[in-house]
């Protein structure tokens, strides 16, 4: 039996009480969302009459999945048939926060009951036992990225991994056709495949940890002011995400928000070297905990420290849609970079 209707089985009784099913209400397993360049495809797509039910299924409720409902909702926006449209996010935890994004993009959150089992989503793995997000994974296909068209072999060997490693994440990207071979070489034949698989698996805003807001003009203004100060008190801070991807392409990206790494020791210390900026009216800056090394091939663009285009562009992938056409940015100057 296929994933999806495992699990539609799984959750008949559930989405029949909540959502007022009729006896005739089926799964479409094949449902498809497209236009020229993407095709996606919900956890679940149930069929009632002339109503129509998206919906993705998640272990916890996220901005990301928030980013993917909306993909939906913009892609098949641009239909015209006969049938009404409800977009639904199912999970076992959610947070306030969350809870007001969904609701205000126009997504229904159900929360399932405490005992219920949380179904698996294999259809939702694109890595095939592999994490494309990982460290030495994501070194191969940044390469890959960069080279445009190289062989395993040079990729190990550029990027100091191993062989059998380089082989494996390739492997893995062949057989979830993210890359396709040409003679003996390996290009990325998928892009929007790879960038929704790193939004899945890596979630960005996983990683956010505290949020302050300073006196300033500009999240640029403020990316460079926190540079100087922390490059002063060697603390390591580098900036990421659409602060560093703004600087990387010259894209106008949101003025209002610096994106920041910094070690989860360092932060009270920045706080107090700071106390006397600190506003409840201003730029606002977020902070993440890395999860890797990324302050050791940091460097700085304009006096303002961010981080590699590598690590740049896997934070801005995590964003989701909200962040797919910097994103796109992003991929199309990484060979330059």
């Amino acid at each position: 039996m296929p994933e999806n209707e495992k699990l539609y089985e799984s959750l008949k009784e559930f989405l029949r009480q909540k959502l007022h099913l009729s006896a005739n209400a089926h799964l479409k397993p094949e449902f498809l969302i497209k236009d020229d360049t993407i095709r996606l495809k919900p956890d679940l797509a149930i069929e009632d009459s002339t109503d129509r039910y998206i919906i993705e299924v998640k272990k916890k409720l996220s901005i990301v999945s928030i980013s993917v409902i909306n993909l939906y909702k913009d892609l098949i926006s641009k239909r015209s048939d006969k049938y009404r449209y409800r977009y639904i996010i199912i999970c076992k935890v959610s947070a306030p926060l969350e809870e007001a994004v969904a609701k205000a993009a126009g997504i229904d959150v159900l929360l399932l009951p405490p005992g219920v089992k949380m179904p698996e989503v294999d259809a939702a793995k694109p890595s095939a036992g592999i994490k494309f997000t990982s460290k030495k994974s994501w070194a191969v296909i940044s390469s890959l990225l960069k080279e445009k068209m190289s062989s395993i072999r040079q990729i190990s060997l550029k990027e100091h991994v191993s062989y059998g490693w380089s082989h494996k994440t390739i492997s893995a990207l062949l057989s979830q056709g993210i890359a396709a071979r040409k003679d003996d070489l390996i290009v990325i034949s998928d892009m929007n495949k790879l960038l929704n698989g790193i939004a899945w698996e890596r979630p960005f805003e996983n990683l956010f940890i505290r949020e302050i807001k300073l006196r300033g003009k500009s999240a640029f203004d403020t990316a460079r002011y926190i540079s100087r100060v922390t490059k002063i008190e060697n603390i390591d801070c580098s900036f990421t995400s659409y602060t560093a991807a703004g600087l990387y392409t010259g894209y106008s990206v949101r003025g209002d928000t610096a994106y920041a790494y910094m070690k989860n020791q360092d932060i009270g210390r920045l706080i107090d070297i700071l106390s006397e900026d600190i506003t409840n009216d201003g730029v606002t800056v977020r902070l993440y905990l890395p999860d890797r090394d990324v302050f050791s091939d940091s460097k700085e663009l304009e006096d303002v420290k961010v981080v590699s285009p590598g690590q740049t562009l896997l934070d801005i992938a995590g964003q989701g849609y909200s962040s797919k056409d910097v994103t796109k940015m992003m991929v199309d100057k990484y060979a330059a970079l």
